[in-house]
């Protein structure tokens, strides 16, 4: 999919998301997720990658709660992430 998050699609980056069945283990998958065409990002690419640096962590672990059942989520903060709205709306 694409990843632009606040930016325009002309600059989007690509992102990869893979899943495998691991062999004599039930109901564990590996997950491999690519994050490429950062140059897309011209001048900025190296700083916003720096950004990303172990970024994805957060998120892979949003969606293994979700495979688990779980309805209460890990928090997940950084570039492209909506942070907590404040119970006041303010």
């Amino acid at each position: 999919f694409s990843w632009h998050p606040g930016l325009p699609e002309a600059v989007a980056t690509e992102v990869e998301v893979s899943f495998q069945a691991m062999k004599g283990a039930a109901n564990v998958t590996t997950v491999s997720l690519e994050h490429r065409e950062w140059e897309r990002l011209g001048e900025r690419a190296s700083f916003v990658r720096g950004l990303f640096a172990g970024g994805w962590g957060g998120v892979l672990a949003r969606f293994e709660a979700l495979a688990n059942g779980k309805t209460e989520l890990p928090p997940v903060v950084g570039p492209g992430c909506i942070g907590a709205v404040p119970s006041d709306g303010g």
